[in-house]
């Protein structure tokens, strides 16, 4: 198990210690960044067979130019892909668990949810390749105002899941421990 004692986000409570800190499963990403990788090769490609058909006929600087200029975009697609992958993460503490979504480069979202308002956690695992390579959804049902709580596409999902119910079965132990003390301390109180 990985120490995080080294580890605090700005949101962090006194006595809240991190258990964990979960992004997507590198697939995720790899998935996303298929389709630039083919469209890069696609206009590498066009720009050299072009190049040699029209050489004679087109300046070459025009070429050069609006390769140039495509590969740009694609690269700024691929910034923005990363950004969203690793900005996207869930920070499970003793007390509750933290979900930070970046929308987009200048929009983020951050939830949390307190381990006393789980109802329920789910596990999904569909298709072949997540099958293979152990990632998939965590549901987490609470009974707040968000009805479900999701860890999308992390890596290892059963064994958050098994974290996640260890954690709130602790929760509840401390929380009764708690009231035990209170309700003893009334009772000396009043004899």
């Amino acid at each position: 198990m990985e120490n995080f004692e080294k580890y605090h986000f700005k949101e962090q409570e006194k006595g809240e210690e991190i258990q964990g800190v979960i992004r997507r499963h590198w697939f995720d990403i790899l998935w996303q960044f298929i389709p630039l990788i083919f469209a890069t090769l696609l206009v590498i490609v066009f720009l050299g067979v072009a190049g040699q058909l029209f050489a004679q006929n087109i300046d070459e600087k025009i070429f050069f130019f609006f390769g140039s200029f495509l590969l740009l975009i694609f690269w700024l697609v691929a910034s923005i892909i990363w950004i969203d992958y690793y900005l996207d993460v869930w920070i499970i503490t003793n007390k509750r668990v933290v979900n930070v979504e970046q929308k987009g480069l200048f929009m983020r979202e951050v939830s949390e949810l307190h381990y006393n308002k789980i109802q329920d956690i789910t596990t999904e695992v569909h298709g072949f390749i997540p099958t293979i390579l152990h990632y998939g959804e965590v549901y987490v049902q609470t009974a707040g105002t968000e009805p479900r709580f999701l860890f999308h596409n992390v890596p290892d999902p059963y064994k958050i899941k098994d974290q996640l119910a260890q954690l709130q079965k602790s929760m509840r132990k401390r929380d009764l421990t708690e009231v035990q003390k209170i309700i003893h301390n009334k009772e000396e109180f009043q004899m």
